[in-house]
């Protein structure tokens, strides 16, 4: 059996990280508990970049974007984050977009489309926006439902279907963007609080 490696920033300073993805040719994660995002690149060298405008807090969850940039989420203050993977120093191309206060984004995923969808658990609510606009925010649509109770984890189906865990109920929630229909699925008693997702490749979660 393969032995488990490790891999640290040079100052050791790595604190919490999650939300961990392959994307560019790299591995990128949030570092949540130091309120920065990082990335591991060839030879297990690891980078960390903090926001020079001192907005990001615990960031939860990273994805790539349809724009090239990777983005996260900011659930301690709001936001919405994206990092430039190409730039010769990554920190300074950190932007954040501003979400009204409570929203506590948690999940973030890109659809096929090119859209980025983000679960925001304070304000019960899905949104997705288009990271390719000049302004990602004005693209910013919002669906709300008495069947989203504080959404958490996220998943975009292949089929176009946009699925979470309504951690307030334990159930699962979908929403249909062709649609606009959301439905709240109930899970079976004893079934335990959902976490994450995963689609097979005959289209099974």
């Amino acid at each position: 059996m393969e032995r488990l490696r490790a891999f640290s920033p040079a100052d050791d300073a790595l604190h919490g990280p999650s939300g961990i993805i392959g994307t560019f040719g790299e591995v990128w994660f949030t570092s949540i508990a130091d309120h920065r995002v990082g990335r591991v690149r060839a030879g297990g060298f690891v980078q960390v970049f903090s926001d020079p405008g001192d907005l990001v807090r615990l960031p939860a969850n990273i994805f790539p974007g349809a724009d090239g940039r990777v983005w996260f989420t900011s659930l301690g203050s709001d936001r919405l984050g994206a990092i430039d993977p190409a730039a010769d120093d990554p920190s300074t191309t950190i932007v954040t977009y501003a979400l009204p206060e409570g929203s506590r984004p948690v999940a973030l995923k890109s659809a096929a489309d090119g859209l980025l969808w983000s679960s925001l658990r304070g304000a019960d609510a899905i949104v997705s926006l288009d990271p390719r606009a000049d302004d990602p925010l004005a693209t910013l649509q919002w669906f709300r439902s008495t069947s989203i109770d504080a959404p958490a984890a996220l998943f975009t189906a292949a089929d176009g279907r946009i699925w979470w865990v309504n951690s307030g109920s334990d159930a699962l929630g979908v929403l249909d963007p062709a649609t606009g229909e959301i439905r709240e699925l109930t899970l079976r008693s004893g079934s335990g609080a959902p976490r994450a997702w995963a689609e097979t490749a005959d289209g099974r979660l």
